[in-house]
């Protein structure tokens, strides 16, 4: 039987657990930034001869805009336009008027189609699966797991 140099599997494998505790983390807020919308902005824009740009371009919905209270988001649908980009469009005689804003826009991260939203998703969990195959490796390795067939 081969002599195996369990102290440095030991600290092969704590390395590489500690190193996977860190980087789960970040892998994991990188892959929520890639798959998720940005949250609700609630913003002041001015209108300038029928124009005016939001503060965040890749605007996915715009749920509000208006100048009070009493204005709905049907004022969307009839008087004004907006792009993607943040673009607003109203009627060109509108002079210099500040609107209230609320939309959801798409952060530079995020990832527009479905199907590589679901696959993004899926790292964390092999990144989690490689971990503790690592970590039962080194267990098998160091002879731990014979522990637990003793009677």
């Amino acid at each position: 039987m081969t002599d195996v140099n369990k102290v440095g599997i030991f600290i092969t494998v704590f390395v590489v657990l500690i190193l996977g505790l860190v980087l789960i983390d970040s892998i994991g807020d990188q892959v929520y930034l890639a798959t998720n919308l940005g949250s609700l902005v609630n913003e002041s824009v001015v209108i300038t001869a029928g124009a005016g740009q939001l503060a965040q371009d890749d605007v996915d919905t715009l749920s509000y805009f208006g100048n009070n209270s009493n204005d709905t988001s049907a004022f969307i649908n009839t008087l004004i336009n907006y792009t993607k980009a943040g673009v607003i469009t109203t009627d060109p005689t509108v002079g210099n008027t500040t609107y209230n804003a609320s939309y959801t826009y798409e952060g530079d991260e995020y990832i527009v189609g479905s199907n590589n939203r679901v696959l993004i998703r899926l790292i964390i969990i092999f990144f989690a699966i490689a971990v503790l195959a690592a970590a039962l490796w080194g267990m098998y390795q160091m002879g731990i797991l014979e522990l637990f067939n003793k009677k």
